[in-house]
């Protein structure tokens, strides 16, 4: 028995098939191999359930009476494996209790001295090791096992070659229709190949994959592209660290898989070095519409540090982030906060890029706290601290993986659930992190007008910091946001937001379930788009704007220009807009807005109508990520 603990928060949008135990299970398919997906039974189960975490999901790991029970762990959720681990050896004692994955793999030692629960531990991949298990019995036997020393039950796993991968059923132990009935978008994960041509300094890939990257064959991808898309997957992520490793074979890849013509959107990670036009336009005709790019140090020294020094300049790597939204994908760009004030410059370089990335139509931008993985080169000497501040503020993860109380004796050995006993590199970084991650996401345009209206230059830092109150954490930031959002819009406070136990409302519209802010809510976000009433919109208006970076609308009190910072999401090429939530339009003005846009949330329109099939049928959904139905407020 495989087991996937709950990762999946608030947010079901990632929810998809645990690639990873699934294809351990396809590897070991000459033996009896189940997987147990609890992070879609925490999805789906009634509160009842829930309520008795963990003896609920206990009960169903040992409902079929195991031999070996795995669990994998990507660090968030480590903890919860072993609460359930020692659950499971609690009650079945005879059971091998078996962990690994990118974390367990590289504490796999302190793992077996602390938690005596579990008898092996496999770092690297882990195809090879458990088939090996499974195909000679003694070697699970817990007395066996338990006879080994510590170093011996740490199992080291050989890299997969390209050609043993061989074509994933995506249907395959799994009820795909129990995914679709919370994940609408039908995502499901896929794996090109593995590891990757550098090595970042903090990265765990180079630990758990191994030095270099392998290769799967072009057409045997776009077999399983093609068979993912007729059980009636709709959209996939590619895992792989970096789908650029060799650019020749990932062109191939594309053309073989445009040749199959499966009804699949994708997104996948690069690298900044790797973007290149004619590599772009094959990803594009591919059906790629998002790229995640780890941009994550601008400044030349931090560049060093992370080993990373993929561009010169910032010049440079703007003009690459430019080729993908210029080809008509979404570049999604991460950038790396080391601290506050410790890393004054560096952390400047990367908020004034960052915010020239979502502010001016780039594409996206994501801030991220800078966590060092077990086994990664980074320096991890620094003291450490537990806090749950991480998971709260800059996950949106299951309520299991919040509380993790082996952290409070041994906080070197979970990166999400420490931080640096310095406050600056530690707990106010987080709280940092998390509010400015808010402003930027909905405050970009705003931000850059604070800043233009400045009589001398102002560092980012600081604006964010002492202005806005970043660093007093999201409350803090919501207490000082609405005056920085007067004086830069020009509006009245009757139509400013105000805070009422952690719900957004303005001008009299309920925004409960969009942006939460307050305490209560610790900041989490919700991927989801304000639904408002939008006044004075004509057909000759939109047209007459649309390339516009964002729509400009009229509100309750005249021009808000604020108002784009909430509908346009990301803007690029010649739509102007990326992303808009619209709400009672005449049909006509709708239509015609549509057509230009990527990604749409649409409610209903003026004459009182919701979605049906001939109005979705005269949308061009090649350009269309997700469209939400629903009824108008």
């Amino acid at each position: 028995m495989l087991v996937q603990t709950p990762i999946i928060g608030s947010d079901a949008f990632e929810l998809s098939p645990p690639l990873g135990l699934l294809r351990l299970a396809h590897y070991c398919r000459a033996w009896d191999v189940a997987v147990l997906d609890l992070n879609l039974l925490w999805q789906t189960s009634g509160s009842g359930w829930r309520q008795r975490w963990p003896t609920s999901a206990v009960e169903q790991i040992l409902e079929s009476d195991p031999s070996v029970v795995g669990f994998t762990s990507m660090a968030v959720d480590s903890h919860v494996a072993l609460v359930l681990a020692r659950e499971v050896k609690a009650l079945a004692p005879h059971v091998t209790v078996v962990v690994g994955g990118p974390h367990f793999g590289q504490i796999g030692e302190e793992v077996l001295t602390r938690f005596d629960w579990v008898d092996l531990v496999v770092q690297g991949e882990g195809e090879a090791v458990l088939a090996g298990l499974l195909e000679q019995p003694d070697r699970i036997d817990v007395a066996n096992v338990r006879a080994l020393p510590i170093a011996g039950r740490v199992l080291r796993g050989r890299p997969l070659t390209g050609e043993e991968f061989g074509v994933l059923d995506s249907s395959a132990g799994i009820d795909p229709a129990a995914y679709w009935a919370v994940n609408s978008s039908r995502l499901i994960n896929l794996e090109f190949g593995r590891g990757c041509r550098y090595a970042c300094a903090y990265c765990y890939s180079p630990a758990h994959f191994g030095n270099g990257f392998r290769l799967r064959d072009a057409e045997e991808i776009a077999t399983e592209f093609a068979s993912a898309a007729e059980v009636g997957w709709r959209e996939a992520f590619v895992v792989d660290d970096n789908l650029g490793n060799d650019v020749d074979w990932l062109v191939g890849v594309c053309q073989a898989i445009k040749r199959v013509d499966a009804d699949l959107l994708w997104r996948c990670y690069l690298t900044v070095r790797d973007v290149h036009p004619h590599v772009m336009k094959e990803l594009r005709a591919a059906g790629c519409r998002m790229v995640y790019l780890g941009v994550d140090a601008v400044e030349q020294r931090q560049r060093r540090d992370f080993s990373k020094s993929f561009f010169s300049t910032w010049g440079d790597a703007r003009k690459k982030i430019e080729c993908v939204r210029d080809a008509g994908v979404v570049p999604e760009c991460a950038f790396l906060i080391r601290a506050v004030d410790g890393d004054a410059i560096a952390t400047e370089a990367n908020l004034v890029a960052a915010l020239d990335v979502c502010g001016r139509g780039l594409g996206l931008s994501r801030l991220n706290a800078l966590s060092t993985y077990n086994g990664a080169r980074l320096d991890v000497t620094r003291a450490l601290e537990p806090t749950t501040a991480k998971v709260e503020l800059l996950q949106d993860t299951a309520p299991p993986n919040l509380e993790n109380p082996f952290a409070e004796e041994a906080p070197e050995l979970f990166p999400l659930h420490s931080c640096d006993a310095d406050r600056d590199r530690g707990v106010d970084l987080i709280h940092f992190v998390a509010a400015a991650s808010f402003l930027y996401r909905w405050y970009r345009l705003t931000l850059l007008g604070l800043l233009a209206e400045r009589e001398t230059e102002t560092p980012l830092t600081r604006l964010l910091a002492d202005e806005v109150g970043c660093r007093a954490g999201p409350e803090g930031c919501a207490a000082r946001l609405s005056n920085c959002v007067a004086r830069a819009s020009n509006l009245g406070p009757q139509i400013l937001f105000r805070i009422e136990d952690g719900v957004r409302v303005l001008a009299g519209f309920d925004f409960r379930g969009v942006v939460q802010l307050g305490a209560k809510n610790r900041g989490r976000r919700v991927r989801q788009l304000p639904m408002v009433e939008i006044a004075g919109l004509t057909e000759a208006f939109v047209k007459s704007h649309v390339e516009l970076r964002g729509l400009l609308v009229t509100g309750v009190s005249g021009p808000c220009r604020w108002f784009v910072t909430i509908f346009s999401d990301c803007v690029y090429g010649d739509s102007g807009v990326e992303r808009v939530a619209l709400l009672r339009l005449p049909k006509a003005v709708a239509l015609t807005t549509l057509g230009g846009l990527h990604e749409t949330t649409v409610v209903g329109f003026a004459d009182g109508s919701n979605l049906s099939a001939d109005l979705l049928g005269s949308l061009d959904e090649h350009n269309i990520l997700s469209i939400q139905r629903g009824p108008v407020p």
